[in-house]
């Protein structure tokens, strides 16, 4: 009996938890579209210009719902990120409150990077991890926030010894604060304190959830400071390996190393294809496009040798997958077969979709929404 309580409180928590999700996704949904209304009817520069920017955010919070609700099915297997890769802590941390600036004028909330202390800021880690964390932490705190309140960001490296140094981050805002009954409660799933908190505030309750999977799975802590009326204060540890190279090359100089390449471009979403396209034609690409696997396969069998400098492929499409075309043509006799660099680009972003694009002979995994700047990087990399 007691375990069918359970099970009949978990199929409830479900349900209330898809509910909520059908109201908040809709609401960004319902801004992009309505703001795309506006630039259809203005011819005014300017009110065009906020309405692209308007959309940006709403885009953005979209993608950061549906973040939250892949990573949950994620994190709750509790397996270790494997993702190392060299990043700027300093540009991540700034990208972050960039991000969330928008959001933070138009609640009249003031949002500061107030201080920033980095001995070493290259590093080796899971920078997606770290964005994670921070933006979530960040759009709470602006979230429950009081008008024309703050919200103050620190970062500080508190100790290094040999490769491993230990970063501390604070989000300080002056927001509604927490109960301490509720304080227990602040990191579990679809839990919020107040009944009202979606419809005030937005959001499902899975914020904080996310940004403690996030915080063990780095093996760091995370504790809170807070009073009702007067703000709350969060501080997260994680320790991160310093990055021994310094002389890395920066993203505009990598960017323009795409010049003069010739790339296969594997996408059946017509949309998708158009945007990548015609930012690597800008960057100096030059491209073929094919719309699925078989297609693809055809393409690269009637091409001569060394042709393509890169292949960015899909993976999930109609006749023939991603994973099978480039298996087929990972298997034909021709010298360029083995070694043309091949990249995933989907939105099949858990780690078994990497590890099992890897296992099909692909060289690199990114997921989409694509980074330009990073796909650049991946690309000029790979072709040297």
């Amino acid at each position: 009996m007691e375990l069918l309580e359970k099970v009949r409180q978990a199929n409830s928590v479900k349900s209330e938890f898809l509910s909520h999700m059908s109201h908040d996704l809709r609401t960004p949904i319902n801004g992009i579209l309505g703001m795309l209304a506006i630039m259809e009817k203005s011819e005014d520069p300017a009110q065009q210009s906020e309405c692209r920017n308007k959309i940006r955010v709403s885009t953005e919070h979209l993608l950061s719902l549906v973040d939250d609700v892949l990573q949950v099915s994620k994190l709750q297997s509790g397996r270790k990120a494997v993702v190392e890769e060299a990043f700027d802590l300093r540009e991540t941390v700034e990208n972050c409150i960039k991000i969330l600036s928008a959001q933070a004028e138009e609640k009249e909330i003031r949002l500061e990077l107030k201080e920033v202390s980095l001995p070493h800021n290259r590093l080796i880690g899971n920078p997606m991890y770290v964005k994670q964390i921070l933006i979530n932490i960040i759009d709470n705190a602006l979230k429950y926030n009081r008008p024309h309140g703050s919200v103050f960001v620190q970062v500080k490296e508190m100790l290094c010894q040999g490769r491993t140094a230990n970063y501390q981050f604070v989000v300080e805002d002056t927001g509604i604060g927490i109960g301490e009954d509720f304080k227990s409660h602040i990191f579990e799933p679809f839990t919020q304190e107040h009944q009202g908190a979606r419809t005030h505030y937005n959001g499902v309750g899975l914020g904080m959830f996310t940004v403690k999977k996030l915080v063990d799975q780095m093996e760091g802590t995370i504790d809170v400071a807070s009073q009702p009326g007067k703000g709350s204060t969060f501080r997260v540890l994680l320790p991160l390996q310093v990055d021994a190279v310094q002389n890395v090359q920066s993203e505009d100089a990598v960017q323009n190393t795409i010049e003069g390449m010739r790339v296969l471009l594997v996408e059946d979403n017509e949309i998708n294809c158009e945007i990548v396209e015609f930012m690597l034609e800008e960057a100096g690409a030059s491209v073929l496009t094919a719309n699925d696997g078989k297609a693809a396969v055809e393409a690269f069998e009637a091409s001569d040798p060394g042709t393509f400098d890169c292949v960015l492929m899909d993976l999930m499409m109609p006749v023939m997958s991603g994973y099978e075309a480039t298996r087929v043509i990972r298997s034909l006799d021709r010298p360029d077969a083995k070694d043309v660099p091949i990249i995933a680009l989907s939105a099949n972003a858990f780690e078994e979709d990497v590890a099992m694009a890897k296992d099909a002979g692909m060289n690199e995994h990114l997921a989409k929404p694509i980074d330009i700047k990073k796909l650049f990087r991946v690309m000029s990399r790979l072709s040297r």
